[in-house]
This record gives structure tokens, sequence and C-alpha cells, in this order.
């Protein structure tokens, strides 16, 4: 009890540590990626109040920590998924004594160095290391006999890396993207619904793995009314080079544009409608309009594969279609369902057993809130998350996992 004890204060110290240092994180992380500094701010808070949460939960005393643990994340918000989501269980598992090491973002240079700094005025953090390049970064996770688990947040490359984890006796948890769905299944509150999804589909310009990227209309829906209303959300995002002032930013990588700029002509050239789509290059990378893609083919990559960008997909179809719909998805992670109670469980039945998380008239900024954080269980299904592991027999694991769990074992 007496080391619990210190973990769980060790999270409490972190939180103090990033609430003096809130500003300069969220500056930075804008400054380094240019993605709104509204929301990155609100992300520092949902780290902090994660680690809080996290240090006041009810831990079984019987687990252990498995060893060290190494943590990945490909992706340019790290105040939440790396320090909230993973740090936050890594140090309630293996304290000050066993190695933490951490990878950010190339591009995070500006975050990272706040970061050290801020955790190098405490010793209690001496476990903490930063590694600078992705290839160092798995020759220890994969090689040095101290690390046990390694977590990462990536894409389809981390198939390379399998055969090494499996041959190393290493254990990987992966989260990947999520290609979310919103149902709307009748014409209650259309307006808010729309800018609601709206939202959800350029938050850090369309580069979140929480973001919406596709829309299904049933029949029982106005499909003109509300797709009039999803386009006036959509124009209404505020896009520009100021990430203190723009909602919607330039994306760095010029490949996540490419990437999907092919999947959206291959959607074209079988019979999908493009709405606003326009893309400018600036000094700071490619501002892209908020854009629909209607009707895209069931088989399109656009439909069931993920994308980087500020896009969303829509389909009309009659209701007794939607879970077939929904389901033609590579990457599910969450469905957020709405219209009326009943129709929401009848839905919510059949997509539970595929989906990760099925929200009924929300979605994910109402479970990572800046107030509470986020400590439940994480995962999904198809390509979105997999659990890769020696007990397993390295057969991959889909679902949702307790992070703290993973990182512990049972005495």
């Amino acid at each position: 009890m007496r080391v619990l004890h210190q973990h769980t204060q060790l999270l409490t110290e972190l939180a103090m540590l990033i609430e003096r240092c809130k500003h300069e994180l969220a500056e930075a992380n804008s400054d380094d990626v240019r993605t709104n500094f509204g929301v990155n701010a609100d992300n520092v808070e949902r780290g902090i109040a994660t680690l809080r949460s996290y240090a006041s939960m009810h831990i079984d005393t019987k687990r252990l920590p498995r060893g060290g643990i190494a943590i990945y994340s490909c992706y340019g918000d790290p105040s939440l998924v790396t320090l909230g989501m993973s740090l936050a269980p890594a140090l309630l598992a293996n304290g000050s004594e066993l190695p933490i090491y951490l990878y950010f973002p190339s591009l995070l240079k500006a975050y990272k160095e706040v970061f050290l700094q801020m955790i190098s005025k405490n010793d209690s953090f001496r476990n903490i290391h930063v590694i600078d390049s992705s290839k160092a970064f798995f020759d220890k996770a994969i090689n040095d006999p101290i690390v046990d688990t390694c977590l990462v947040y990536g894409d389809e490359w981390i198939d390379e890396y399998l055969v090494p984890f499996r041959e190393n006796k290493k254990n990987l948890l992966f989260f990947g993207p999520g290609n979310n769905t919103a149902v709307i299944t009748d014409n209650d509150n259309m307006q808010a619904r729309a800018n609601d999804i709206a939202t959800m589909a350029c938050i850090l310009s369309g580069q979140a793995a929480v973001c919406l990227k596709r829309v299904v209309l049933s029949d029982t829906v106005n499909a003109s009314e509300f797709t009039n209303m999803l386009k006036s959300a959509m124009m209404k995002q505020k896009k520009g080079l100021n990430p203190h002032t723009d909602f919607v930013t330039p994306i760095l990588y010029h490949s996540l544009v490419s990437h999907a700029e092919h999947m959206i002509e291959h959607a074209v050239n079988n019979g999908a409608e493009v709405w606003s789509y326009s893309a400018i290059d600036t000094v700071f990378g490619t501002l892209l309009t908020p854009s629909l893609i209607i009707e895209p083919d069931l088989n399109s990559q656009l439909w069931q594969n993920y994308h980087f960008i500020p896009a969303l997909s829509l389909i009309s179809c009659h209701h007794h279609n939607i879970p077939h719909v929904v389901n033609t998805n590579n990457y599910k992670l969450a469905v957020s369902i709405y219209g009326d109670r009943h129709v929401y469980h009848k839905l919510k039945h059949m997509f539970s057993a595929q989906h990760a998380f099925v929200f009924h008239n929300s979605n994910f900024l109402d479970i990572m809130t800046t107030n509470k954080g986020y400590t439940g269980y994480w995962g999904g299904f198809g390509k979105s998350a997999f659990w890769y592991s020696y007990e397993n027999n390295y057969q991959p694991v889909q679902g949702m996992f307790n992070i703290y769990e993973v990182f512990t074992k049972t005495r």
C-alpha cells in the first residue's frame, strides 16, 4: 500500500507541474504543428484531469509492474494521449523505479523542450526518458531486456515490427486511427447535430484519431435539409494560418493530403460528389477547406479507410441498411448515434460487438472532459487496435483494454 501511495503521489506531482506549465505546453504545441491553440490548451487540461483521476482511482494492490514501459505516439496532440492516457498509468505501474521511455513526433521540438525542462525540476521523474528518433525508440523497445511492454499510437506501419516483437518476447499494445461514424436517425435538433459533427470533423484540422470521418443518414431523415445544414456548419469552421484565431489550420505533411486526395479522386471517378474541397499551399503546409464527399461507394477506400484531413463522407440509406453501411469499415473505433433512445439502443446492440465506443447524441469530447480527463478502457476493432503478447501466443487480440492492467501483472 505504501508503494502504491508513492506512485499516486507521483501523478499528483506531475499534474501540478503541468498545471504550472500548461500555457507554455499549449503554446509550444501550437507553434510546433500549427494546430488550434484553444484545442491544445483544452487537451492540456484533459491531460491534467486524467493524471488526477488516475491518482484517485481504486487500484488493485495485488498488481505488480511487468517491467520497463515504452510509449510511442506519432500524433501531434500529446497532452492528453501521451501524458494523460499513457504516462499516467505507466507511472502508476512503475513509479520512480522502472524506466519509462517516451517518443514525441519530431515536429514537437518546442513541446518536448518544455516537457523535459518541466520534469527535470523533480528528481522523482528521473526514470522518464525521452528518445529522439523513431529508430532509436523501437531499437530500445524491442532489444533492451528491461523493456517489457510497448504502447504505440500509430498506423499500418506497425506491421513491420510484429516479427521483432515476437522474436524478442515483448508485449505490444497498439492503438491506430478510428474511422468514426455519425448516424442520424430522425429530424430532431438537426442544426445542433450538424454543428457538433462539423466541429468533430475539423478538430485539430481533421488529424486527430477521434475525428468524425463519416455520416450515415437514415431514410427517416430529411437528407437534403440536413446536408445543407452540415454544409453551412462546415463553412463556419474558421480556417487560416493563425493557430490562435483559426480552427482549421494547414496540414504540415503533404503525404497525408495526397493520400486523402487519391481516395477522394477514386470516389469521384465512381460517382461521388465533392462539395467545397480546395487546397492551398502555404509556408506552413497545405490549408484545406472543410468538405463533404457525398455518396461515395461503400467499397471505396474513402469509405472504408481512414484519412487525416477535415473531410466528411456522407451516405444516405434505408434504416434497415444502417448496420451494414456503418460496419463496412476497416477502422472500427466509434459510432455516434443521433436519435431517440429506443433507436439508439436497437442500433447499439448491433454495433457494440464491432466498435469500441457507441455514443448517444454525443462524441468523444463528452467523455474526454477538461475536468475529468479519461481513465476508461481504450481500444478498437478492425485495424484500430490490438494487444499482441506472449500470453496470447502473439495472436492479435482486438477489443477494449485497461492500459494500467496492460502495464501490470497479478502477483
